[in-house]
């Protein structure tokens, strides 16, 4: 499933397993920027290109679409749909859009 947002919004959800999404974060911007998923805040000191954070629970990573390593901060993504259905997504100044892949399962 995937899912493509080009303004603060809601991911739908489904499932019952815990998800571990990536997520692409298209835009530009000089100074320091974020987007919150869940409540999860993830900060960059700058968005010069298309970043891609995988949040595979065993090798996890943050990296721009052309493998240059990102200067972040916070966690790496994880959504329960078991807590809550349709979850808030709310993009910082200069994220143009942000696209969340996720595979959903069941527990």
């Amino acid at each position: 499933d995937t899912q493509r947002l080009t303004r603060s919004g809601t991911l739908n959800v489904q499932g019952s397993a815990l998800a571990f999404p990536k997520i692409t974060i298209v835009g530009q911007s000089a100074v320091e920027t974020s987007f919150t998923i869940a409540g999860q805040v993830i900060r960059f000191e700058k968005l010069s290109e298309s970043l891609v954070m995988v949040n595979n629970p065993d090798n996890p990573s943050f990296k721009t679409t052309t493998g240059k390593p990102v200067k972040w901060s916070g966690d790496f993504i994880t959504v329960d749909p078991a807590k809550v259905k349709n979850i808030g997504v709310v993009l910082g100044p200069g994220i143009q859009s942000i696209e969340i892949e996720t595979v959903w399962g069941w527990a």
